[in-house]
């Protein structure tokens, strides 16, 4: 008897995609943007096909699997990973290649949180609990990891290292934390497991968009 003990581990960024507005175009908008950025790769994992959003923009362009495949692909992970760090607006929008446009401002140019140390990071404490409930709704998965999350402070890069203390800006850093974890503490009542993280502070390079 040959037993594989081979599995399979995913860790991927996600970026959490509420629509703009509770109409169904955008709503749809929203759930297209999150099948192709994190369904593309998680559902052939967790459920042994692509998202049929993907299936009906693609068709036949889409690999197709076996029922074997099938049956090999499904629950075959492991382990997953979540990196989440912000979130951004969806709505409809025909003219854009994949049917939505996305934005850290909604359509009355509000931003969604308050900025961090990048040009794309907005600090969103709600998007960590939304995503860990959509995992655990979606694919009934009890235990998933959160593998980084954080935010930035505007000019962090040119800190000195008596500067990198809590007395010198880390409550304003901690604050949108704090928020993060008690957003996602509040999901576990429902739906999850977060068993460990990677809390990070880090300005980053400016968004090239």
């Amino acid at each position: 008897m040959c037993v594989s003990l081979y599995r399979t581990a995913a860790l991927l960024d996600v970026c959490h995609a509420p629509a703009a507005c509770p109409i169904s175009a955008d709503k749809q908008a929203a759930q297209n943007k999150l099948d192709r950025e994190f369904g593309w790769m998680v559902d052939p994992l967790l459920t042994g096909r692509y998202p049929e959003s993907m299936r009906q923009a693609l068709g036949d362009d889409l690999p197709r699997f076996t029922e074997k495949q099938k049956a090999q692909l499904k629950g075959s992970i492991d382990f997953l990973g979540i990196n989440i760090y912000t979130a951004r607006w969806v709505w409809h929008n025909p003219d854009k290649p994949f049917g939505w446009k996305e934005s850290s401002r909604d359509k009355e140019g509000v931003p969604i949180g308050e900025q961090g140390g990048a040009t794309w990071l907005y600090n969103v404490p709600f998007a960590m609990g939304n995503v860990l409930r959509y995992v655990g709704e979606k694919y009934n998965r009890q235990e998933t990891w959160i593998t980084e999350f954080g935010t930035g402070i505007t000019g962090e890069g040119a800190w000195t290292g008596n500067q990198v203390s809590l007395a010198a800006g880390g409550a304003r850093c901690l604050q949108p934390v704090i928020k993060t974890i008690l957003y996602g503490s509040w999901v576990l009542k429902e739906r999850g497991n977060i068993r460990s993280s990677h809390l990070t502070s880090d300005a980053g390079p400016a968004d090239p968009r």
